[in-house]
């Protein structure tokens, strides 16, 4: 049990380190590349994302699932896995490499087309690596799953840095994600101990398929939700500022998304929490609308803390991370941090949905949210270029997330406190008031003094609502239906 738990602490530190890993690219690309080329790299990277959003994500929840249910067939799951897995893979990598062409007209950057072919390889390469990575899983080899996640971390900074820092631009950082993502394709295999040599039973193609696309069409809404802005400015903006509009916004986007990866773990958390609740049971129903709310309330009152604390220093924010060049992304990240702190919320209530087991109901919703993004981007950045595109994602999540709210109150009995939401909301006030004042009453504080400056208001603000009870699991966080919205 000891062993579990400390692979269970290396896989959540492997996630951690993805972060840092990630970040470390932002920062050392913006200022190895200018800020057209940096600009094409949230573009390429945005497409490869995407792509992989597809091929990984429901095929390793798919062969971490079988894996873990069919004991002593474990490995010819993993064997057909690769099978299933080439009905996507090679459609998905091929089609890829022929519309390279047709994919730059539309960026209106012709030389991404070369860029694009040479990475039609590393979805491909990561389909079948993901295999691998969900076997790991399904056999809570959590250890061996962080050493393939930190593995493949270590190699993509080191040879994209590199290659960068010795002149190959854009193509460096293409190779570079092909040397990384070939070394953990071979460490994952190199890893593989098979085990169990019993034939996998019910695990026909349409099994596979019927697990996994749902999950696919979930991971790839919500991904193209977060893509499609950046895509768009790109296309619609004017083909002489497109590069440099495009760099400024990869950078607002890279900050304002902070937020959103550090509450991934709670659609983490309140998934298997509705998952076992997803029976219609008067008991169920009611831990639904407790867990459900109780989830939504708390997601809330922390990433409101988030962007009042860091709205009013955008600016400030953005030349921690970021050369001068980057500061004009200022305005538009400090709108695009409210955005992604509704998209967040969004992301953890289509979970619960679909933990609840309604996943056609997640996919619905982020259709509709695509659909509105799409409208108000495609009206709004003409105009108002960079501000235009994280107005109009924020829009588009803040439509969603009320009608979201609506289903779950209907088909799930959600509870939403008033008297909760009047806490939020005037805590969020006067957190959103003192970062206002630390930025009017002291104009250039050094670094040290933001970030203590960051971490001591957002403190505050959960300190002054956990003292109010908010965070409580206890009936006062949750007032009879006389006290509900």
């Amino acid at each position: 049990m000891r062993k579990k738990t400390k692979e269970a602490a290396a896989l959540f530190g492997s996630k951690f380190f993805f972060l840092i890993a990630g970040y470390t690219l932002y920062i050392v690309l913006s200022r190895l590349l200018s800020t057209e080329e940096f600009g094409l790299y949230g573009i390429v990277i945005g497409v490869l994302t995407l792509l992989n959003m597809i091929l990984t994500i429901g095929s390793m929840q798919t062969i971490s699932h079988f894996v873990a249910a069919q004991s002593g067939s474990e490995n010819d799951v993993r064997r057909r896995g690769f099978a299933y897995q080439s009905f996507i893979a090679f459609p998905i990598a091929i089609g890829f490499f022929m519309a390279a062409r047709p994919l730059a007209e539309f960026f209106q950057e012709p030389e991404l087309a070369g860029l694009f072919r040479i990475a039609a390889i590393i979805p491909f390469m990561h389909a079948y690596a993901t295999i691998n990575i969900g076997y790991f899983n399904g056999l809570r080899q959590f250890g061996r799953q962080a050493a393939v996640d930190i593995a493949y971390q270590i190699l993509r900074v080191t040879f994209i840095v590199g290659l960068v820092y010795y002149g190959f631009g854009l193509r460096g950082v293409i190779a570079g994600f092909i040397v990384a993502v070939s070394g953990l394709l071979i460490i994952s295999f190199k890893l593989v101990t098979p085990q169990g040599d019993g034939r996998a039973k019910d695990y026909k193609p349409e099994v596979f398929f019927k697990f996994a696309l749902p999950v696919m069409a979930v991971a790839f809404l919500f991904n193209a939700l977060l893509q499609t802005d950046l895509f768009l400015l790109k296309r619609l903006s004017d083909p002489a500022e497109g590069g440099h509009l495009t760099g400024l916004y990869t950078a607002a986007q890279s900050i304002a998304r902070i937020p959103f990866f550090i509450m991934i773990a709670a659609s983490v958390i309140v998934f298997p929490v509705l998952a076992k609740l997803k029976e219609d049971t008067e008991i169920n129903a009611r831990q639904r609308a407790r867990w459900s709310g109780y989830a939504l309330t708390g997601s809330t009152a922390v990433l409101a803390g988030m962007a009042a604390s860091t709205i009013p220093l955008s600016e400030k924010i953005i030349l921690i991370f970021y050369p001068p060049q980057y500061a004009p992304a200022a305005a538009a990240m400090a709108i695009l941090i409210a955005g992604m702190c509704l998209m967040t919320l969004l992301h953890i209530c289509t979970s619960m949905i679909s933990g609840a087991g309604r996943p056609g109901g997640s996919a619905a919703l982020l259709t509709a949210a695509l659909g509105i993004q799409l409208l108000c981007v495609f009206v709004l950045i003409p105009r108002y270029e960079l501000t235009g595109a994280a107005i109009g994602t924020g829009l588009s999540a803040f439509i969603t997330l009320i009608a979201c709210v609506a289903w779950m109150k209907k088909r799930l009995g959600t509870q939403l406190p008033l008297r909760r939401a009047g806490a939020i909301a005037a805590v969020t006030a006067v957190t959103f008031i003192s970062s206002w004042a630390f930025d009017r009453f002291w104009p250039h504080p050094g670094m040290i003094a933001i970030v203590a400056f960051l971490a001591g208001i957002f403190s505050l603000h959960c300190g002054l609502l956990a003292g109010m009870g908010l965070f409580g699991r206890n009936g006062k966080s949750f007032p009879d239906p006389e006290g509900e919205l």
